[in-house]
């Protein structure tokens, strides 16, 4: 904090002003942050373009992979050191913007930009703040880095933006360029009307010049840069919030735990008394409903359910108990009061009580579906689902595991397997497996009919392995690539897709 004047006359004001160079910290930036600020409009620019509206291949893999580079050139200018973890999920960074080049399915694109969005401004985070390791405190962590330190300086990259052009000859001249052009326009436009008036082949000429502006676009060129600025101004904080960090927005193991104790308000005897109904009725409802647990474990299936209805029933109780037990879990680890420094017995059994339904059902889910699988195949949805059933086993485990040994790092652990599971999906290329194990299962007979809306409908990865397979033919592959253009095949699938159609 600065000392003011007592005395606020504009003389002592101004001499203050001077003396202590009172400006925003916000309005000071280095070189590159200034450079930044047009580059990744740029790149904002492209994203919009041919990554939202086109889904693309290998430029998404290009954007993702030149972000994580400008992101560690950046921290090497201000001079921080990495470790070996923040190395490592650079690395990972990387590996998954490869994804975007191997699939053309829209929906693992997606969740690989998600993920990658937040892995970057975790990464600009944890080498901010010196993490050598995965904390417990990651996820608080992640929040930080990709929602609020962005938006609470959604405004840098304008200021940023407006220091470059202030601070150089070329920024200076370029400015004063665009206002002239400014200031001629409606001079231009009136010279313009005269000339096509007095002239008929200046006329012409003008007309294919309006036509070629036509083929452009302009209006969608117009709409691709107004939607750029937020997502440029969005990037950008992520690049300089997190590298530019206060002291109260660096999170230690120290700084965690005073947080979770003040976190812990709620009485143990509150929270039994609230979990003992809830287990009761899962105890109840078990029993109720033995048979109709038990038989997907027989391959039975039960009366008056088809298996449409009885793999999707499966799904929907897992959602429901899954996402409840978890809320029960987290209230009972972060807000109930530790006696003697850690978890009662009484806590910890209730919570092993929580886990120990959520796999049973979760158990069910699986055994269903599998049941469902074996009758139908896989579609997306299917596959989907047992993905998510799996991860969800994993993380009960890690619970259950964590009750007994107090020294075990969920979020550790959790985090590993997490990345294992999404490279899976995404590098298994989902579609292309699932054409596959239909094709396989149908030819072998455990499948009465092939579902050829499932091979045509799916991505060009399941399109793919289908013609390879022979069930598309050559008109039907000429006609899938006729909708295709230059964008639509810049991904391994699709890329081989119109090698053999030429």
């Amino acid at each position: 904090m600065y000392d003011t004047p007592e005395i606020y006359n504009s003389n002592e004001i101004s001499e203050f002003i001077e003396k202590n160079d009172v400006k925003e910290s916000s309005r000071k930036f280095a070189k590159i942050e200034k450079a930044y600020s047009f580059i990744i409009f740029a790149i904002a620019y492209i994203i919009i373009s041919c990554v939202l509206v086109k889904e693309n291949g290998i430029i998404s893999t290009f954007l993702f992979s030149a972000l994580n580079t400008m992101a560690i050139v950046y921290l090497k200018k201000k001079e921080y050191k990495f470790s070996r973890f923040n190395k490592i999920t650079a690395g990972v960074i990387y590996t998954f913007s490869v994804a975007f080049s191997l699939t053309e399915n829209g929906f693992i694109k997606f969740l690989d930009t998600v993920f990658l969005t937040v892995l970057i401004g975790f990464f600009i985070y944890s080498v901010s703040c010196g993490h050598k390791k995965i904390e417990s405190f990651l996820p608080i962590a992640m929040l930080k880095s990709f929602l609020e330190l962005p938006f609470n300086n959604f405004d840098k990259e304008v200021y940023a933006a407006g220091a470059g052009l202030k601070g150089s000859k070329a920024g200076s001249n370029f400015v004063t360029i665009v206002l002239a052009l400014i200031v001629s326009i409606p001079l231009t436009v009136i010279v313009l009307f005269q000339l096509l008036d007095a002239d008929n082949m200046f006329n012409a000429i003008m007309a294919n010049i309006t036509n070629s502006f036509e083929d452009l676009n302009i209006r969608q060129i117009i709409l691709r840069i107004v939607f750029s600025i937020p997502v440029s101004c969005y990037i950008f904080g992520v690049f300089y919030s997190n590298a530019n960090l206060s002291e109260k927005h660096i999170l230690t193991t120290d700084s965690f735990n005073e947080m979770l104790e003040k976190s812990r308000k709620i009485k143990n005897i509150a929270l039994y008394a609230s979990a003992t109904p809830i287990c009761i009725l899962y105890v109840i409802y078990v029993f109720s409903q033995i048979a109709y647990f038990i038989s997907p474990f027989a391959a039975e299936l039960p009366e008056g359910y088809s298996y449409a209805e009885y793999a999707r029933s499966g799904f929907s109780e897992l959602m429901i108990v899954a996402v409840i037990n978890l809320i029960v879990i987290i209230v009972m680890n972060y807000c109930a009061k530790n006696e003697g420094g850690g978890k009662t017995k009484a806590l910890r059994a209730y919570i092993l009580v929580l886990c120990a339904f959520t796999l049973f059902i979760i158990a069910t889910a699986i055994a269903k579906m599998i049941m469902y699988i074996s009758k139908y195949g896989l579609t997306q949805l299917r596959v989907y689902t047992m993905w998510f059933m799996i991860l969800l086993t994993f993380l009960f485990v890690m619970i259950i595991i964590r009750q007994f040994k107090r020294n075990f790092n969920i979020v550790k652990y959790f985090g590993i397997v997490f990345i294992g599971m999404f490279a899976l999906l995404c590098f298994s290329r989902p579609d292309a497996c699932i054409a596959k194990y239909n094709i396989e299962m149908y030819e072998s007979g455990y499948i009465e009919e092939l579902d050829y809306s499932q091979l045509t409908g799916l991505s060009d990865d399941a399109f793919l392995t289908a013609y390879k397979n022979g069930y598309i033919d050559e008109k039907q592959l000429e006609e899938r690539i006729a909708d295709k253009d230059a964008y639509d095949k810049m991904n391994y699938s699709t890329f081989i897709l119109w090698v053999y159609s030429e």
